[in-house]
């Protein structure tokens, strides 16, 4: 699905006002999109570090790529738990079907801003969490109520050559995130 995606093309083909690269702590660091091993490794697209000979630093900079992530899965999970049409395949125009992901995804947001809906909407077991002093990974429920719906693990989609450049990145926010850029609770988690 990724190599044939509007997105991936624009991105490749220079096509989106993406902004430039900012000023995190004391590195220039790239906008970037958060992915799974299943993608490849790309200036703009940061996977984790195979999980063989994991140095702790690379194994920091798992966890925190894996945080990012647990927040994507989260708002997915809860929108194909919650929103039926999402159980099956939409059999619509396409472009209805645009308005209808669309749809769901602006109530879901509104849901999750506003304070008093937001725990009727996705109260905290809903949803993956983490145990900051144990480092104890808390599956949501929306994970048992999607069950057989196509949002688990996707597995390799491509291969995972990758570029020199897109090396030295992830290797930068490797080293912001066990730097200038840690926190005390990713200790937790890899030292468990």
């Amino acid at each position: 699905m990724w190599s044939e995606c509007a997105l991936k093309r624009a991105i490749d083909n220079n096509l989106l006002s993406t902004p430039q690269s900012n000023k995190v702590g004391n590195c220039l660091m790239p906008y970037v999109i958060v992915a799974d091993d299943a993608f490849p490794l790309k200036t703009y697209l940061m996977k984790p570090y195979a999980l063989k000979n994991l140095t702790k630093n690379k194994r920091i900079y798992n966890y925190r790529l894996s945080r990012a992530r647990r927040i994507i899965e989260n708002a997915f999970g809860l929108l194909t738990s919650i929103w039926r049409v999402y159980h099956k395949p939409i059999t619509l125009k396409k472009s209805n079907a645009e308005k209808v992901v669309l749809a769901t995804a602006v109530l879901h947001n509104l849901l999750r801003a506003n304070k008093s809906t937001r725990n009727i909407y996705s109260p905290i077991q809903e949803l993956d969490r983490e145990d900051t002093t144990s480092g104890d990974i808390i599956l949501g429920n929306w994970r048992q109520s999607n069950t057989g719906l196509g949002i688990e693990s996707i597995g390799q989609i491509s291969s995972n050559a990758y570029q020199r450049e897109a090396k030295e990145i992830r290797d930068s926010f490797c080293d912001y995130f066990n730097g200038e850029g840690q926190v005390s609770w990713q200790w937790n988690y890899v030292n468990k």
